[in-house]
């Protein structure tokens, strides 16, 4: 595994809905694993309208969901542990991309 384990407990997400599992960037340690999620959206998914401000804010539900669908996972807008792991893996298109054989 290349990537930072998931930050929060097992059943736990990052939104910005009202719910006791869910977490919006409250504390130092969210914001800053928020950010470095926004900032993957950004420099890797293409998310430009996503801004790494370390809170889960609208933008980042959306393109969060879009990551979602282009993987096939429901589309919640959720950031949960299997969102997460998909952000840190790349696009579709990158994982598939066929290799030269010369």
């Amino acid at each position: 595994m290349g990537w930072p384990r998931f930050p929060l407990p097992e059943g736990h997400c990052y939104s910005n809905a009202l719910h006791p599992r869910c977490h919006r960037g409250e504390t130092l340690w969210e914001s800053l694993a928020i950010s470095g999620a926004q900032r993957r959206l950004i420099h890797v998914w293409g998310r430009k309208e996503v801004r790494p401000s370390g809170d889960y804010d609208g933008a980042t539900m959306e393109a969060v969901g879009a990551v979602q669908r282009a993987v096939g996972l429901p589309v919640t807008g959720f950031l949960d542990e299997e969102t997460w792991g998909v952000l840190w893996v790349g696009p579709p298109d990158q994982l598939t991309a066929p290799s030269s054989v010369d």
